[in-house]
């Protein structure tokens, strides 16, 4: 009885504009809120997708009666969310963006550590040495080139602008976004980095914190997580512990979202060898990732095929050797990488180009984006767009996913 008569309300406001519809729920809003309370928020969300109400009218509503209604749709159909941070600002050139000497090029152009035949191929995808563990999943992820950033001030502000999409700090780190868009849970983002939700009422769990609390001897046996945490890092023993962490708190859906920040040499100095190491090292651990979320099922699949990934640094590298044998930072083009749940795998998009310094109106060679415009805005738009259908904050309303992406 309760059911059709929801039913017949939804299917007798479908005849009404938003305006009208909107009225219409706030004045029935104290006579109808208290059945409506007593449904399952999955009960409702059947209910109006039934009718051409939909969810968007009802988002759309204002009143105590929309606003207790929107609590009750669920905001999470399984999917995660990691962005992993590799600070430091790693060398396009090494890893997801390799470059050849092309004719009118020399060394003091364009250092590289490597030669064109050392270039990997597999699928569509080119990787730099530094990348030769990412391999193993070239048909799964996306990479993005050429990256644009109207932001050149520092390591701090650009980690900032391509985790969020705003140059100016008024969004949100994406992982934060994500989570601020699911129902709560115990653990909230699960990180390893700085983040502060407290202006959000978002909860923030460290890694480190949340790993001692699991190995507590009262927990050993009758925590779900904890049993799911001690089972991947036995599995995989030579995975840092932030990984099966992470993987325990999806399972157990005590989280949605995570936040991991990994670490290459900032080679200012010295950058021969020294800034490869580091940076195979960091993709080594992405890449440590992705094979242990594949190796987890989850409802159906698994829990890569649940998760989506998004891998960023704040910015590449010069690239020439400046008088220190090191390389700068450079603000003019930049690489990301997507992978998992709605990407489109064994994919590249965008492309970067490397001016002599005969050529520069400088007189040092640039590595810059080339052709179609990519900034970090579409990128946060685009994840937005794959982890939650989503048009996302107003900042980002009339930017443009990338649509090559999306699968």
């Amino acid at each position: 009885m309760r059911d059709a008569l929801l039913g017949r309300v939804v299917e007798s406001m479908s005849n009404l504009d938003r305006d009208e519809t909107c009225e219409a729920l706030y004045y029935t809003s104290f006579r109808g809120f208290a059945f409506m309370k007593e449904m399952t928020r999955r009960d409702f969300f059947k209910l109006t997708l039934k009718s051409s109400l939909g969810v968007a009218a009802v988002c759309s509503c204002s009143g105590i009666f929309a606003n207790s209604l929107i609590k009750m749709i669920p905001k999470s159909d399984g999917t995660f969310f990691i962005l992993v941070n590799i600070s430091g600002g790693m060398d396009a050139t090494l890893g997801l963006d390799p470059q050849v000497l092309r004719a009118g090029l020399d060394n003091k152009d364009l250092y590289l550590e490597y030669r064109a035949d050392q270039i990997l191929s597999r699928g569509n995808i080119r990787l730099g040495p530094a990348a030769a563990p990412l391999l193993n999943h070239y048909n799964d992820i996306a990479i993005i080139n050429g990256i644009s950033s109207s932001c050149n001030k520092g390591h701090e502000a650009n980690s900032s602008y391509i985790s969020s999409g705003s140059p100016d700090g008024s969004l949100l780190n994406l992982s934060l976004q994500f989570a601020k868009s699911c129902e709560k849970t115990p653990y909230g983002v699960v990180t390893n980095d700085f983040l502060d939700g407290s202006d959000h009422d978002l909860k923030i769990s460290d890694t480190d914190s949340l790993i001692d609390n699991l190995l507590q001897p009262r927990l050993s046996k009758g925590e779900q997580s904890t049993r799911e945490f001690i089972k991947y890092s036995k599995k995989y023993p030579n995975l840092i512990s932030e990984l099966p962490c992470i993987a325990s708190s999806f399972i157990c859906e005590k989280s949605f979202a995570a936040a991991l920040r990994l670490q290459t040499v900032d080679s200012h100095k010295d950058h021969p060898g020294r800034h490869f190491r580091s940076q195979k090292d960091a993709w080594t651990t992405v890449s440590d990732l992705f094979t242990l979320f594949k190796s987890i099922p989850y409802k159906q699949k698994s829990l890569f095929d649940r998760t989506t990934f998004l891998v960023v640094t704040e910015f590449s590298r010069t690239p020439y050797l400046n008088d220190k044998n090191g390389k700068d930072h450079n603000f003019l083009t930049n690489s990301a990488l997507l992978a998992g749940h709605g990407v489109q795998g064994n994919s590249v998009t965008g492309e970067s180009e490397v001016i002599s310094r005969s050529e520069s109106h400088t007189g040092k060679s640039i590595h810059r984006a080339k052709g179609i415009s990519i900034t970090p805005e579409r990128i946060a738009k685009t994840v937005l767009k794959l982890v939650s259908n989503e048009k996302g904050p107003r900042q980002l309303r009339n930017t443009k996913a990338i649509e090559k992406i999306l699968a």
